[in-house]
């Protein structure tokens, strides 16, 4: 039963770091309504291999759903300032950018 569990793992830890590197790209050279799409396609994704994702993934993929999506509601408001804006895009591409960095997935990934 162990062997199955760890070759899932496996399995889930390496697509969650194709996603994240999807989301990654689609931040940095798409829409933010392009990035939350793609978000959104995963969704059922991560919530059905939730118990096979590897350590601080889970915490981070809902602070980037959480920001991105707030980033596009805001986004939408014609009276949100600016500075907001660019704050808001800075803690995205630090949890995106950042915490996701290769080093920092295989780190993730290895602690099976």
């Amino acid at each position: 039963m162990d062997e199955v569990v760890a070759e899932r793992k496996v399995e889930v830890n390496a697509q969650a770091y194709s996603h994240i590197k999807d989301i990654q790209g689609s931040f940095l050279q798409a829409t933010t309504k392009d990035t939350n799409n793609l978000i959104l396609k995963y969704e059922q994704w991560f919530f059905d291999n939730r118990l096979f994702q590897p350590g601080k993934f889970p915490t981070l993929w809902l602070s980037i759903r959480a920001n991105v999506n707030k980033y596009a509601r805001k986004e939408q408001t014609k009276d949100t300032e600016a500075e907001e804006l660019e704050k808001l895009n800075k803690e995205i591409h630090e949890t995106v950018c950042l915490n996701f960095s290769v080093e920092t997935v295989l780190s993730i990934t290895t602690t099976i």
